[in-house]
C-alpha cells in the first residue's frame, strides 16, 4: 500500500510542476521574442542594429541554448533571470539611457514570479546592481557613449533611491514568488495526504470486499445444489440476485424417499446483516429436521417462529428481524403439495392457468407474541407438467417501466403463465431478461429469489 501511495503522490507533485513550470516556459517564449523584436523596433529610431542584433541575440542563445543542453536542470531559468537584466540594459543604451526603459526591470521580476522560486530574482537583481553602478558611475566621469539616464537630476543622493524602490520591488516579488511556492508546496501536501488516505480507504474496502466475496462462497455453500434437486424434479431452476453481493434470500431443501420439503425465504435487511439470518434460518431448519416431531408445514413455520424468536432473543432484546417464507411438502407418490406460508405465497401453473395459494399474514419473528400467529395449510394436487414457483418480493417490488413503478404481482404472475412450458434454463433466462428491461437503469431494490419446480 504504501508503495502505491507513494508512487501516486510523487506522479501527482511532479505532474504539477512540470504544468506550472511548462506554462511558465510558453509565457517566457512570448516575451523573449517580443523583447528582440523591440529592440529591433528601437533600432530604427537611434541606429543601434548591432546592439539591437547582436545582444539580442547572444541573449537568446545563452537562454535556449541552456534549456537544449540541460533540459532536465532549472539552471535555465536563472539563466533567463539574468537575460531579463541584459535587454533592460540593451533598450536603455539604444534609448541613450531613457530613464523609462528601466521599467523593463521590472517587467522582467514581476515575469519571474510565475515559476515560484524567489532565487530567480538573485541573477536579474545582480545584473541590475552592476549594469547601474557601472554604466552609471562611467557616465557621471564623463565617458562618450555610456548611457545610463537622461536626467539632469540623477545625483548619487537619487541614484540610492532609485536602487533602494528596486530593491523593495525585487524583494516583494520575490516574497510573492515564496507565497505561491508554499501555497503550492502546501496543495501537494494536502493532495499527498487525501491521496493517502483513500489508498488506505481502498485497500480497507478491498479487504472488506474479499471478505464478503469468500462469505458469499460460504452462504452459498449452504444452499442445496441445484443439481442434487433435479433429481427429484427435472425441470427446476434457481433465479438468484442479491442485491448486494451477500443477502437475505435462501432456499432449503430435504428429501426423504417420496417427499421433498422446500422452503424459499426472505429475511430481514440485506448484505452482511441478511446473510446472518439466512445462517440462522437455515440451521434451525437443519435441526428441525434431526428432530422431526411435525408433518404440516403450518406446525413446521409454528416450531420454525419459536426457534427463530429464541435464536435472536426475542424476549430481551426486542429485535425486529425476522423472515418471510414459503414452505412445501411435495409427495412426488401422490401428486400433492402441502403448503404453508408465513406472508409468502406459492403460484401453480397448470395448463397456462395460475392458481396463487396465499400465506399467513404473519411474518416469522415478528414483534407479535408466537403464540398469537396463525399459520393455516392448505393442500392441493398436481398433474405431470405443472409448474410450481416458489419466490420472495423482491421481483415483484422492483422499480421500473415507463412510469418507474413496482413490478407487481398481476406483472409477475403473467409472465409465469406464458413460460410455464419452457425448459428450466430458458425460464431463468426470460426471468433475467424481462428484470433487466423493465428496471432499465435504476438500482435493485431488493434481494430476489425465484424457484422454479417442474412437478
Amino acid at each position: 500500500m504504501a508503495s502505491s501511495s507513494i508512487g501516486y503522490m510523487n506522479t501527482y507533485t511532479l505532474g504539477l510542476s512540470l504544468r506550472s513550470k511548462e506554462s511558465s516556459d510558453r509565457l517566457m517564449n512570448y516575451f523573449l521574442g517580443t523583447y528582440f523584436l523591440f529592440g529591433l523596433f528601437l533600432a530604427t529610431y537611434y541606429d543601434t542594429w548591432l546592439i539591437g542584433i547582436g545582444v539580442g541575440s547572444l541573449a537568446l542563445i545563452a537562454y535556449y541554448s541552456t534549456r537544449w543542453v540541460m533540459p532536465d536542470s532549472d539552471l535555465y531559468q536563472y539563466v533567463l533571470s539574468a537575460v531579463g537584466g541584459v535587454f533592460m540594459a540593451q533598450f536603455i543604451y539604444q534609448m541613450h539611457g531613457m530613464f523609462e526603459m528601466h521599467f523593463f526591470a521590472f517587467i522582467g521580476s514581476a515575469l519571474l514570479i510565475t515559476y515560484q522560486n524567489w532565487k530567480l530574482q538573485i541573477p536579474l537583481t545582480l545584473v541590475v546592481v552592476v549594469h547601474h553602478g557601472t554604466f552609471g558611475y562611467l557616465q557621471y566621469i564623463g565617458f562618450d557613449q555610456v548611457f545610463f539616464t537622461q536626467l539632469d537630476y540623477m545625483t548619487l543622493e537619487v541614484f540610492i533611491y532609485h536602487v533602494s524602490l528596486a530593491a523593495v520591488i525585487f524583494s516583494l516579488c520575490g516574497l510573492w514568488a515564496y507565497k505561491f511556492q508554499k501555497i503550492r508546496e502546501d496543495l501537494v501536501h494536502e493532495v499527498d495526504e487525501r491521496a493517502a488516505l483513500g489508498q488506505q480507504l481502498e485497500d480497507k474496502n478491498k479487504d472488506i470486499t474479499d471478505s464478503i466475496l469468500y462469505a458469499e462462497k460460504l452462504q452459498k455453500a449452504t444452499f442445496p445444489e441445484e443439481a442434487g434437486v433435479r433429481e427429484s424434479f427435472e425441470r427446476f431452476f434457481v433465479y438468484s440476485s442479491q442485491k448486494n453481493i451477500v443477502g437475505g434470500d435462501f432456499y432449503w431443501m430435504h428429501k426423504d424417499g417420496d417427499t421433498t420439503i422446500i422452503a424459499c425465504a426472505d429475511c430481514t435487511g440485506h448484505g452482511v446483516p441478511g446473510a446472518f439470518m439466512t445462517i440462522i434460518g437455515i440451521n434451525i431448519l437443519n435441526r428441525m429436521m434431526l428432530n422431526r416431531t411435525w408433518q404440516s408445514p403450518d406446525t413446521a413455520l409454528k416450531i420454525l417462529d419459536q426457534e427463530l424468536n429464541n435464536a435472536i432473543g426475542r424476549k430481551t432484546s426486542k429485535m425486529d428481524d425476522g423472515m418471510d417464507i414459503s414452505l412445501c411438502i411435495i409427495n412426488t407418490a401422490k401428486r400433492q403439495v402441502k403448503f404453508a406460508g408465513a406472508m409468502n405465497p406459492v403460484i401453480l401453473v397448470s395448463n397456462g392457468n395460475a392458481h396463487t395459494f396465499r400465506g399467513s399474514r404473519y411474518g416469522l419473528g415478528a414483534y407479535i407474541h408466537t403464540d398469537e400467529k396463525v399459520f393455516d395449510a392448505v393442500e392441493f394436487e398436481y398433474k405431470k407438467g405443472d409448474m410450481l414457483y416458489m419466490f420472495t418480493d423482491g421481483y415483484l417490488d422492483q422499480f421500473g417501466g415507463p412510469n418507474t413503478k413496482k413490478y407487481t404481482r398481476r406483472r409477475f404472475t403473467k409472465l409465469l403463465m406464458e413460460m410455464s412450458n419452457q425448459s428450466a434454463d430458458e425460464q431463468r433466462r426470460m426471468l433475467d431478461d424481462t428484470l433487466d428491461s423493465w428496471r432499465g437503469s435504476l438500482p435493485q431494490t431488493d434481494d430476489i429469489m425465484v424457484l422454479g419446480i417442474g412437478l
